[in-house]
């Protein structure tokens, strides 16, 4: 499994709140691009699967367990790509204090 920041040209305004599942708490899925994005509770981490077919999301989302059906199907069988972002923290650089002439201070 790959690291990487977050794709470009995918609309992922559709985001599906689970509150079901004790494994997973958000899913994102792109049908034209064929990417489901997974938040997984326990780790606090989000996950993009490549060529996730339409079929396949919608055998997801009516699986008794969507962690079970993930585990099996979805996580092992594709690539998968861990996204990275900051959620909750944003961190403003230091400035620096500069003398008239433009010298640090």
């Amino acid at each position: 499994m790959q690291s990487s920041s977050i794709s470009n040209n995918v609309d992922w305004s559709r985001v599906l709140l689970i509150s079901n599942s004790k494994s997973v708490d958000q899913l994102f899925y792109d049908p034209q691009n064929q990417k489901l994005r997974v938040h997984y509770i326990s780790t606090n981490t989000l996950w993009e699967y490549l060529d996730v077919t339409p079929e396949e999301y919608t055998q997801l989302m009516s699986a008794k367990s969507i962690g079970s059906y993930l585990n099996k199907n979805i996580r092992n069988n594709k690539t998968a790509l861990k996204i990275d972002q900051t959620i909750s923290k944003v961190v403003q650089p230091k400035r620096k204090s500069l003398t008239e002439n433009g010298q640090e201070c």
